[in-house]
């Protein structure tokens, strides 16, 4: 017998982005954002809940675990090799590795490379690309110069982890704290006309499959707050 599946849908928005998320209680991932799209299947999460897996983690701090999921693949780093490629002729003409004119060659080099080829101003130069990267490569006499190339995580796949997944955090604690309220036998009113609906695993005097839509009439617009006795009755239709 097969084991059911819980399916949850995030709609997440904020100044720095927006996210449709899927997630399943078996650890599938999937998100269409303007960061781009990002799926992974987390097998062994280690929580009895998927979603608790989302929850205590510093993602603007640390993106790179997740980004690496979503994104194995490193990506070239056109301004940290820039950076490289000139901290290394300046280190070796400091500490002696070069002599002068090797150390001027060496710079002209990357010069004429990131800059003087674009009709650019040194000051404004703040990276090489890899095509570049690949010319300089070509022109320098420095041994083992492929090490320069700097490599690291997807910068769409931090964007997203960054942005998006604290929001996922946020929405996820939300939810989590309302399904205990209703384990809990009574529900939080919040000021609304008309009828509430929400969505408990039960009805009155009996056992439903988990995820039966019910209304909840709250009959009149309490406080923010306030725990109320409700009438449950199944929606129309519901088994």
């Amino acid at each position: 017998m097969s084991t059911p599946v819980t399916v949850w849908r995030y709609v997440l928005r904020s100044k720095h982005g927006w996210a449709v998320v899927l997630m399943d209680s078996t650890g599938v991932f999937s998100a269409v954002s303007d960061w781009g799209n990002f799926g992974h299947w987390w097998s062994h999460h280690g929580h009895d809940d998927f979603r608790e897996f989302f929850l205590g983690k510093d993602f603007a701090q640390y993106p790179s675990y997740c980004a690496g999921k979503f994104r194995p693949a490193t990506v070239y780093d056109e301004e940290k090799t820039f950076q490289g490629i000139r901290e290394r002729i300046l280190r070796w003409r400091r500490e002696g590795s070069i002599s002068m004119e090797t150390a001027r060659k060496e710079w002209s080099h990357f010069v004429e490379v990131t800059c003087v080829q674009y009709l650019a101003r040194w000051k404004d130069t703040t990276s090489i690309s890899e095509e570049d990267f690949r010319a300089w490569y070509d022109g320098t006499s420095m041994p083992d110069a492929g090490e320069c190339a700097s490599y690291g995580d997807d910068p769409q796949a931090v964007g997203f982890v960054q942005n998006i997944l604290p929001l996922l955090a946020e929405a996820i604690q939300a939810e989590l704290a309302a399904e205990r309220e209703v384990e809990a036998g009574h529900i939080l009113a919040r000021p609304s006309k008309g009828s509430l609906l929400v969505e408990v695993p039960f009805l009155v005097g009996e056992t439903p499959e988990a995820g039966v839509e019910l209304d909840v009439l709250v009959g009149e617009e309490p406080e923010l707050g306030v725990e109320l006795e409700v009438c449950v009755e199944p929606l129309r239709g519901a088994a």
